[in-house]
């Protein structure tokens, strides 16, 4: 059990009594919530932007300030709360840090750790609502506090297939809040950028070197920063015109179309029998696969998570959200994460069976009892732990618009307050088909290795590193978000990250090709043929290749990855016209002959 020493992390509390119901405050899109006129809601975005200052501009070395709970994800790799950082071997004092990533307790770390953060925010509100509404009559003071209490972190949905998908609340450098106290004053926007308290540099409180990227000379974080030197990089430099662009189709097979790849990735996570297994959905650490028909496996919800960090913090010269060790400072992280813990919640509700165990191949990572350090609660162990987050409708005090069993419409029997859990499952996949239906085959690939871009190209290649990183006939990047394994003039790196390399783990990534060919076949001149297999074979064969950069955009030769394999997979897409019917994807076979010729592609007779 947590002690007075200990912080518990239990979530915002909930009123006493409960609803009876059953309800729990939702977490709610960003765009939808910080545009919505109602009053409660206008109040929200007010005492969050302004909890939000405060916890920026708190001592750095205060436990619960924003630089140290965004450093348990990284750097500056402190002990946080009294509990010590994991290390690779017990008797060894390197390679220290709380990083799960490629591991399977990868989604279950996040959701206390998110959860820490909108904890955070709403004990700083008290102190915003006494400060901002000094003077206002008892009735402007109770709206203020009923807001606070039902506000939930708001969750950014980067998979909409939306004309915007950077947050309109993140946009500006400064923001106008109206308050009783202090009408219409402007205040920086702490969702803007991240600012180090008193201006001084991150390196002076453990934050190093990363990739060759001299993140210790920061005072504010960055979003594809034009370079990594000069006082732009120095204060902290935002374009978030480039993070618009690289989620609209920078990177994605969507020339001249929509984007809508993030949407098709999104929607293959939710569809029946794509994933046998938790572990495959979870991470992209890769296991002995049981069948080479298992490809479907090298999509996971961390794959996705990863490529969203790249195309946020920049793909040539990076800002913070592109390196694991210092992400969490940028404050978009935590909506982005917010965003994935909603499609976690979503996938439990929709595969409550799915789970891992001892035995599961990636019982090294952990298992479900496994301490989720630093997280603590008021239990009798005192710690989180996956199976505590695996029934998040028990311990979170929050839900998602598409989760909401309490509803009427789910109620069996009003009397017994029996839910209709088959309707309520079929709701969640009409919500998914309409927000995240697309066109959908594959291509997958297995990484080891540090932080690096896999570009595919597709026809004649000129080279064009710039701003960002792309080749003239670039369909589409997988981006490996890892943790280098020392700094710089030093030997202290990610645990995590130095265990699974002396261990030979490898990433998985997935890229769907189907929209990108289906316009390629529509110029007569491309001698594509959709509809002939053999010909589309040998077409990919000819035309199909990669290449692969480091994370400032320079080219690497493939000789350096020994554990690099790329392949070809085609299966079979069945789409329903019911609202309430997810499309199936199967009997998937890999295509050596389209590799076999190229370096790192997978040979004929060989397996993955």
């Amino acid at each position: 059990m947590a002690t007075d020493k200990t912080y518990p992390i239990e979530g915002i509390p909930l009123p006493k009594p409960p609803p009876p119901d059953g309800s729990v405050p939702l977490r709610r899109e960003v765009n939808e919530w910080f545009r919505s006129k109602v009053d409660k809601d206008v109040i929200q975005v007010k005492l969050f932007l302004l909890a939000l200052l405060d916890f920026e501009e708190m001592e750095v070395e205060q436990q619960l300030s924003y630089f140290q709970v965004a450093g348990i994800h990284g750097y500056p790799q402190k002990d946080w709360d009294g509990v010590p950082k994991p290390k690779m071997d017990p008797k060894s004092e390197n390679l220290e840090g709380y990083c799960t990533h490629n591991s399977v307790l990868f989604p279950s770390w996040h959701r206390p750790y998110i959860m820490l953060y909108e904890q955070r925010l709403y004990e700083l509100m008290e102190g915003v609502i006494t400060k901002y509404t000094a003077g206002a009559p008892t009735q402007t003071k109770s709206a203020w506090r009923d807001a606070a209490d039902s506000w939930r972190l708001p969750y950014w949905d980067w998979a909409t297939q939306t004309t915007t998908r950077f947050p309109a609340i993140a946009r500006e450098p400064d923001i106008e809040i109206d308050t009783p106290a202090y009408p219409s004053k402007s205040y920086r926007n702490p969702m803007y950028k991240f600012v180090m308290p008193k201006l001084e540099k991150m390196g002076d409180h453990g934050v190093p070197e990363v990739s060759g990227v001299p993140y210790e000379n920061c005072i504010g974080t960055s979003r594809w920063t034009k370079a990594t030197t000069g006082s732009k990089w120095v204060d902290g430099e935002v374009d978030n015109d480039a993070v618009e662009k690289a989620l609209t189709d920078a990177a994605w097979p969507q020339k001249g179309m929509p984007s809508m790849t993030i949407a098709d990735a999104v929607y293959r996570l939710f569809t029946e029998d794509w994933f046998k297994k938790y572990e495959a959905f979870a991470t992209t650490h890769l296991y002995k696969l049981e069948k080479d028909k298992d490809v479907t496996h090298y999509l996971s919800l961390e794959g996705i998570h990863n490529m969203i960090h790249n195309w946020t913090g920049g793909v040539k010269l990076e800002g913070h959200m592109s390196e694991v060790p210092v992400a969490a400072f940028d404050p978009i992280f935590w909506l982005h994460h917010a965003n994935i813990d909603r499609f976690y919640a979503m996938w439990q509700d929709l595969y409550p069976d799915l789970w891992w165990n001892d035995s599961s191949p990636l019982a090294g990572d952990g298992v479900p009892r496994t301490f989720l350090k630093p997280s603590q609660d008021n239990s009798t162990s005192g710690e989180w732990t996956s199976d505590k987050a695996r029934y998040w409708r028990d311990v979170c005090r929050h839900s998602y618009p598409e989760l909401q069993p309490w509803l009427p419409k789910y109620q069996k029997d009003e009397k017994d307050k029996e839910i209709d859990w088959e309707r309520y499952r079929l709701d969640i996949l009409a919500t998914i088909n309409k927000l995240y239906g697309t066109t959908r085959a594959l291509t997958l690939f297995a990484l080891g290795g540090a932080p690096f871009t896999i570009h595919v190209l597709l026809g004649p290649t000129s080279q064009t590193i710039t701003e960002p990183a792309t080749y003239s006939n670039e369909i589409g990047i997988i981006y490996n978000f890892s943790s280098t394994l020392h700094i710089e003039g030093g030997n202290v790196g990610c645990a995590n990250c130095a265990a699974q390399a002396a261990q030979g783990a490898l990433a998985t990534g997935l890229l769907p090709l189907t929209s990108a060919l289906i316009e390629l076949s529509a110029d007569e001149n491309s001698g594509l043929d959709l509809q002939d297999n053999a010909q589309t074979e040998n077409w990919l064969k000819e035309n199909l290749t990669w290449k692969v950069t480091t994370v400032g955009g320079e080219e690497v030769d493939l000789s350096h990855f020994h554990s690099l394999t790329v392949t070809v997979a085609r299966g079979t897409g069945m789409h329903s016209r019911q609202d309430a019917v997810l499309s199936t994807f199967t009997s998937y076979e890999l295509l050596p002959a389209v590799t076999d010729s190229q370096d790192r592609g997978l040979r004929l007779g060989q397996h993955l």
